[in-house]
C-alpha cells in the first residue's frame, strides 16, 4: 500500500515533530510497510477466524468491586495537603486546563 509525502507531513504536523526529508522518505516507506502487514493480517484473519461465540465481559466484571468510601487519618491528610506545590486553604490550586491555550 503506497503512503503520500503529504500524509507523513500531515501526520508529522498533528505529532509536532519536525523532519527531515530523508525522514520523511523513510517514514513514507515504513508507514507503507506497517500497513501492508495489517492488511495481510486482516485478511488471514477473515480468512481463518470465526467470531466468538461468548463474551469475555463476565469473567472481567467478576474482578470489579464496590467502591468503598474510606476516611482518610488526619495525618496522612495533613502530610498530603502539605506536599501541594501550591494550595488555597486544604485544596490543591492547579492551572486550568484550557488557559493559555496555544491554536495549532
Amino acid at each position: 500500500m503506497s503512503v503520500s509525502l503529504e500524509t507523513i507531513e500531515h501526520l508529522a504536523r498533528l505529532a509536532r515533530l519536525e523532519l527531515t526529508p530523508e525522514e520523511k522518505t523513510r517514514y513514507q516507506k515504513e508507514m507503507a510497510a506497517i500497513l501492508d502487514y495489517v492488511k495481510k493480517l486482516e485478511d488471514f484473519k477473515a480468512k481463518t477466524v470465526s467470531a466468538p461465540l461468548f463474551s469475555t465481559f463476565e469473567e472481567a466484571k467478576a474482578c470489579l468491586r464496590d467502591d468503598e468510601i474510606k476516611e482518610c487519618p488526619l495525618s496522612e491528610r495533613k502530610k498530603i495537603i502539605e506536599a501541594f506545590p501550591e494550595r488555597e486553604d486544604d485544596l490543591a490550586k492547579i492551572k486550568g486546563v484550557f488557559e493559555n491555550r496555544k491554536e495549532i
